[in-house]
């Protein structure tokens, strides 16, 4: 049995036309003969016949099927012979900057192919097209697969099941089942990808449609180099959505050129280059340099699943199922979204439509139409809303917070968005304020206040109270009623549910003394913001010199190869210098110098036996002898803490009884004005 050609491409080129033939003998043609050099004989078998049909040795109609099988299999041995292996055995490659091991192993005669490919070209040192049409492959170490008109210009791309793509400037980049998509700096990706471009360093486009992953895109350029110096540009290709100021970077693929710099210096109306300027020609350039914009933006940025034209900006940004959408600043994210921008750092847009978060660490979440632009600023359920404070937050509609640490939430069903439609908000000094009323329920119907007891032990629910002092006990007949002990308060002043009760100085009237400082939270240090994204690389110029071997399998030549970048991503942090930015004034309580909070704070409420809950307004229940019935005034009695009836008005009186009398007291329902 002929081996098929799949298991002989690894043979030497002297045994592969003979094992070919035969496997085609076999399993194609079935030809009674095939020349030793591979055409096809007049007298042969099964498409044009038997021998005996045609005893006068003419060529039927057919047989035309038969000679292009036979140009075929010449086709196939010629592009066997380019894979062909030498007869030497490299020794396991040493290099890496990690050292990843490696094994001896066998070197092409030729070390670039084309194979089962049509119109296509396989220009520099191990380039391939493999399966595919109309497609170019110059890069050192790159190639086209099973793809159409697409282009692996630059070291170790691939364009892969993808039809007009390109992978271009940089180093290691691919399109993978992708259609009109491009990838532009290094270790770029596109992945079931339309119409879509990454531009930054370890971007990614998955799934999207008109992604952008890093800003600008499509420009080309031609330099001029005379003397190994870059002494000018032409610009072959605007491209879009470029400014003044980005970055051109020039990539040597064949020699040890260094120190070249340009910028774009202008540009139109859809961000096309219109001008470039050199800056410094740099030296020592090979003739096979290409030149790209690598502006710095959107390194590691992605989109996914997202469609119409989401763009990824900033370094570690990303849009997620969004439509057009724009994560702009760094390790900003946008989810769910449409039409929507984050642009602060660290900022976020969740589920929402038009929507902003432009203040760094701010995030707007389930909105339309809204902006949070405060530092760590937050937009919930809102409509035409704005946190503009810094740690505010808003939701409603047609809304702003302007106030630093505060909630506000506002409604207006038309008209401008303004703070005039706050309806309701709470302050960071914990006041609330509020347009509207606070309605409780119908088992709420007092209005209490903490007083101390008189003396040590709880005063039971239902009491009547007076004053001792600032103090309270059990009233009794004489007195004047404070109030009643109460657990049905609406409101409650007087507690200490957070802290205690002296932690602040106050003044002469009570009020609460302020005090205005530079803002304790405010970084005294803050990353370098020179510190540079790009630096050059330590190990540039790397070059390799690959061998040029004849069909012999001897050495003629030597291709220098350079497998280094010139400028790389920065590994190490920036560091931490002064903040330029003085710390802002605020405004904040004075702490009391007895204050110490390894204490901890037990509310008022939670010491019954020391501070006591007196309704001082309202209906509260009370204890009441016997005499007391429905529409009776109501006075202390000689018994502590027991109303009786009174025959003059007083500040009480029985509104129903809830209990009737059991030897000890009764329960009433009163009203307390």
């Amino acid at each position: 049995m002929a081996k098929a050609p799949s298991d002989i491409w690894s043979g030497s080129a002297l045994t592969f036309k003979s094992d070919i033939v035969e496997w085609a003998d076999e399993k194609d043609t079935k030809l009674s003969k095939i020349n030793p050099d591979g055409t096809v004989p007049y007298t042969a078998q099964s498409d044009i016949g038997t021998e005996a049909d045609h005893i006068d040795g003419s060529v039927p109609s057919k047989v035309a099927n038969v000679i292009g099988v036979s140009a075929r299999i010449e086709r196939v041995v010629k592009s066997a012979q380019q894979l062909a292996s030498t007869p030497a055995t490299e020794p396991a490659y040493s290099g890496g900057v990690n050292n990843t091991p490696t094994t001896s192993g066998d070197t092409t005669l030729d070390v670039n192919a084309i194979f089962a490919s049509q119109n296509s070209f396989s220009e520099f040192v191990r380039a391939v097209n493999i399966g595919s049409i109309y497609s170019w492959a110059k890069g050192n170490v790159s190639g086209n697969y099973s793809s159409r008109q697409s282009n692996a210009w630059s070291p170790q791309s691939v364009n892969l099941a993808s039809e007009e793509c390109y992978v271009r400037n940089g180093f290691r980049g691919a399109n993978v089942s992708s259609i009109f998509s491009g990838a532009e700096n290094e270790t770029d990706v596109n992945l079931a990808a339309r119409s879509s471009m990454a531009t930054g360093r370890s971007s990614v486009n998955i799934a999207t449609s008109g992604g952008r992953a890093g800003r600008g895109f499509g420009a080309m350029f031609t330099p001029t180099i005379t003397g190994g110096e870059i002494t000018d540009l032409t610009i072959d290709a605007g491209g879009e959505d470029y400014e003044v100021g980005d970055s051109i970077a020039f990539y040597d693929r064949a020699g040890a050129g260094a120190g070249a710099t340009a910028e774009v210096a202008s540009v139109g109306a859809s961000g096309e280059i219109v001008t470039v300027t050199v800056t410094a020609p740099g030296s020592s350039y090979s003739e096979m340099v290409d030149v790209g914009v690598d502006n710095g933006t959107g390194d590691f940025s992605a989109n996914i699943a997202g469609v119409n034209y989401p763009r990824a900006y900033g370094l570690g940004s990303a849009t997620i199922a969004s439509s057009g959408s724009t994560a702009a600043g760094d390790n900003s994210c946008v989810f769910a979204d449409q039409d929507s921008v984050a642009s602060g750092q660290k900022a976020s847009v969740f589920a929402s439509l038009s929507c902003e978060a432009s203040g760094d660490y701010s995030s707007v979440f389930g909105s339309s139409g809204s902006i949070a632009s405060g530092t760590l600023s937050s937009v919930f359920a809102a409509n035409l809303c704005e946190a503009n404070g810094s740690q505010s937050v808003v939701m409603g509609r047609r809304t702003i917070n302007n106030d630093n640490r505060s909630f506000a939430f506002g409604d207006a069903a038309a008209g401008a968005t303004s703070t005039a439609n706050r309806k309701f908000q709470i302050l960071a000094n914990g006041d609330v304020l509020a347009a509207g009323t606070f309605q409780g329920s119908h088992s709420f119907t007092d209005y209490a206040e903490y007083f101390e007891n008189n003396i040590l032990g709880t005063i039971p629910l239902g009491t009547l109270v007076a004053l001792e002092g600032s103090k309270v006990r059990p009233a009794v007949s004489g007195d004047d009623v404070l109030g009643c002990v109460s657990a049905t308060a609406i409101v409650a002043t007087g507690d200490t549910p957070f802290t205690w009760q002296g932690r602040y100085v106050t003044g002469e009237f009570g009020e609460v003394i302020y005090d205005d400082i530079p803002d304790p939270d405010h970084p005294e240090l803050i990353p370098d913001p020179d510190h540079p994204k790009r630096i050059k690389n330590p190990n540039h110029p790397q070059i390799e010199s690959i061998p040029v071997y004849d069909d012999d399998g001897s050495i003629v030549d030597y291709q220098s190869v350079t497998v280094s970048q010139e400028w790389i991503l920065n590994p190490d942090p920036a560091r931490m210098v002064q903040n330029p930015n003085p710390a802002p004034m605020i405004s904040v309580p004075r702490e009391n110098p007895e204050y110490d909070p390894s204490y901890e704070n037990i509310p008022r409420s939670k010491r019954p036996d020391e501070w006591t809950c007196v309704g001082l307004l309202g209906q509260i229940h009370t204890r009441v002898d016997g005499a007391v019935d429905v529409g009776d005034w109501v006075q202390p009695s000689d018994i502590p803490g027991v109303g009786t009836k009174s025959d003059t008005k007083t500040s009480v009186k029985c509104m129903s009884i809830k209990k009737p009398f059991d030897g000890e007291f009764a329960i009433a329902h009163c009203l307390y004005k």
